[in-house]
């Protein structure tokens, strides 16, 4: 549990956060809620970035965080190099005030290792006031986003996810309100390549600038 009202500074691009543990969940405050003000900031580029260190006796399956704002970072908020076996969960948390190429990088280990990349999960997540070349960068990895707000972002490079390779799979699922845009400017929802799958169950749009 961390303390509410602190700002965790990333100020370097070589120093994110690394989480150890595994079964690691940080939480803000009891309970966890964005109000609590725990906020991951700067323009480190990176600002938390998930490793399982290839040790099949000590795997990092899960890292969580709840109740937290991510802001200003300019790379990505999350990315790393862990494997399938890692789920990374975001939860009541937001995501704002940023110019990013990515907010999620789910990448391959490597051009020459045939290993998936770490799964993601976004559960009532607010996305606000940011500009990203591709918000959800994924290849060859699973990504859910289930009850998403997001109000005012810009996407530059012409897809909110973009998703590629025969294991990547998308669902925008709904537990309550579903994915909810307006007020953007994003050009494609979601953009398929190379054998990747999506299930968009629940998408709405308003007020956009361009969709």
């Amino acid at each position: 549990v961390l303390c509410p009202n602190t700002d965790f500074i990333f100020n370097d691009f070589e120093d994110p956060l690394f989480p150890v543990l595994d079964n690691v969940n940080f939480v803000c405050g009891l309970p966890p809620r964005v109000s609590n003000n725990c906020i991951f900031r700067g323009d480190a580029g990176i600002q938390v970035f998930v490793q399982d260190f290839n040790d099949t006796d000590y795997p990092v399956t899960l890292v969580a965080f709840q109740g937290f704002t991510f802001t200003e970072f300019t790379e990505a908020a999350i990315t790393g190099r862990a494997s399938d076996v890692t789920e990374v969960i975001v939860a009541t948390s937001e995501f704002r005030d940023f110019e990013t190429n990515n907010i999620v990088q789910q990448q391959p280990l490597s051009v020459s290792d045939p290993t998936l990349p770490f799964t993601v999960q976004f559960s009532v997540v607010d996305i606000l006031n940011g500009q990203a070349n591709t918000a959800f960068l994924v290849e060859q990895a699973d990504l859910t986003l289930q009850d998403i707000d997001i109000t005012n972002l810009n996407i530059t490079g012409g897809s909110l996810v973009s998703a590629a390779g025969n294991n990547a799979f998308v669902a925008m699922a709904a537990a309550a309100t579903g994915v909810l845009i307006s007020e953007s400017d994003i050009p494609t929802i979601v953009n398929i390549q190379s054998g990747a799958d999506a299930s968009l169950a629940s998408v709405r749009v308003s007020e956009m600038i361009q969709v």
